[in-house]
């Protein structure tokens, strides 16, 4: 429950303001197997910018390809798009990837579903902030 007691904390202050003086631990970032990495993430999911959650994310990028391409594969969109925003903001992943047309794709294939339309926009706003 910590990360998600990090994030509520970010939520309650505001995006862009002070960040609370104690983080929440984020070492199980390092520990988690992929499925289970991308399934937490994708739940906490926020714009927050650099965090110790974000910075253990990005030390752990093809884990997070990884787990955006099995829900994907599996169809399961509300999964996929919420490991489309942690990957909206990693600026390293390889273009080749073609990571750019899954939010396309989720928003096509997730259509009339609001919470998989709010992350692939969360997504698209993350990306073009990075890129």
């Amino acid at each position: 429950m910590e990360p998600l007691a990090g994030a509520l904390r970010l939520a309650e202050s505001g995006v862009g303001a002070e960040r609370a003086a104690s983080e929440p631990d984020a070492t199980w970032v390092d520990g988690e197997p992929w499925p289970t990495l991308t399934y937490r993430l994708a739940a906490l999911a926020h714009p927050a910018g650099v965090s110790a959650l974000t910075a253990g994310a990005t030390r752990r990028p093809e884990d997070v390809v990884r787990g955006f391409v099995r829900p994907v594969r599996r169809r399961d969109r509300l999964q996929a798009a919420g490991a489309g925003r942690w990957l909206a903001t990693m600026p390293d992943w390889p273009p080749s990837l073609g990571l750019d047309a899954g939010p396309r794709f989720l928003d096509h294939m997730g259509a009339g579903d609001a919470r998989v339309g709010l992350r692939v926009s969360a997504a698209r706003l993350l990306r073009n902030e990075v890129g």
